[in-house]
């Protein structure tokens, strides 16, 4: 199955990401931006799930999608914003600032299979 690193602050979304995953997909998770990137680098990932707002941290989810791209290792693959960042124009800021799909917190787990079927077609249609 794909590999996926869920970068989330928040404990309970993070559960709840690597939960709804575990059947279909591989999911490493850390806690913020520089992990995030320094996981990138030390291990190998299909795709990513990122939260945009980092408490605590100066940096956020758009900084760490520009560092992701400019690793050539992951310059197309696939990052997926997961934000409660849900106000009118958020979509469209963040699919224009590189994401390759957006999902508004909260959301159901047949909605994250769906936007990552996108992705990936190695779940069978009636998983």
């Amino acid at each position: 199955p794909p590999r996926l690193l869920i970068v989330e602050d928040d404990p309970t979304a993070s559960a709840f990401l690597e939960h709804a995953l575990r059947v279909w997909y591989r999911t490493d998770t850390v806690g913020g931006v520089s992990c995030g990137v320094q996981q990138a680098i030390d291990a190998s990932y299909d795709g990513f799930l990122v939260d945009i707002g980092m408490r605590g941290e100066d940096a956020d989810g758009i900084d760490l999608l520009e560092l992701l791209r400019a690793l050539p290792e992951y310059a197309d693959a696939p990052v997926i914003a997961v934000t409660g960042f849900v106000m009118p124009g958020d979509r469209e800021h963040l699919l224009e600032t590189g994401f390759d799909a957006y999902l508004g917190k909260p959301f159901f787990q047949s909605d994250l299979l769906t936007t990552l079927d996108r992705f990936f077609s190695h779940r069978h249609a009636d998983a």
